[in-house]
């Protein structure tokens, strides 16, 4: 009796499950190469799938010195949770303890070929508005899913946040606007 279960309640499914995988590959050894040819993609890759970015670099409470005309020596940084789809766009947002004002940019960035860290190209990457030395400035990497449909500048992040293209905004990093 117990060898009659063991057989028909373990063996038989074990055999099924190997017999049904190797006739899948049978069938379809290339199944992932006709994937990609038929436009799948990965699961990580997947536009649906939630999106968090993170900035990684300067370090937050950091003093950047700041040119005469807005300049900031150091690269910024961004890691994503997910691959950026190839609808989606990495920008910037900036504002500064001295201006009530929201700031949006769309800079040059090196993007990782898996699409899921950028950096932007230059060390000398040009703030918008009017940053004032001795001042802070926040900055906030966000997504958005179409990029002539967001403004230059807007009164709050709440405002950003609520544009049907917003796709994700990080958390805020604060930096001390210096001399050179």
């Amino acid at each position: 009796m117990i060898r009659a279960v063991v057989v028909t309640k373990i063996v038989v499914p074990l055999l099924a499950a190997v017999v049904s995988g190797v006739t899948v590959w049978e069938l379809d050894p290339n199944w992932d190469f006709r994937a990609k040819q038929e436009g799948w993609i990965p699961a990580s890759a997947c536009p649906g799938t939630p999106l968090a970015l993170r900035i990684t670099g300067p370090g937050d409470s950091i003093t950047i010195p700041v040119s005469d005309f807005a300049d900031i020596s150091s690269p910024i940084s961004i890691v994503l949770s997910r691959a950026l789809g190839d609808h989606e766009t990495l920008g910037l947002i900036t504002t500064y303890q001295s201006d009530p004002n929201f700031y949006i940019i769309f800079p040059d960035l090196y993007l990782r070929k898996d699409r899921t860290q950028a950096k932007t190209t230059a060390y000398s990457l040009r703030l918008p508005g009017h940053p004032v030395r001795g001042t802070t400035a926040e900055i906030w990497a966000f997504v958005v899913n179409d990029r002539l449909a967001i403004g230059d500048r807007y009164a709050s992040i709440a405002q950003v946040q609520a544009l049907t293209a917003t796709v994700a905004i990080s958390s805020p990093i604060h930096l001390v606007l210096g001399s050179y």
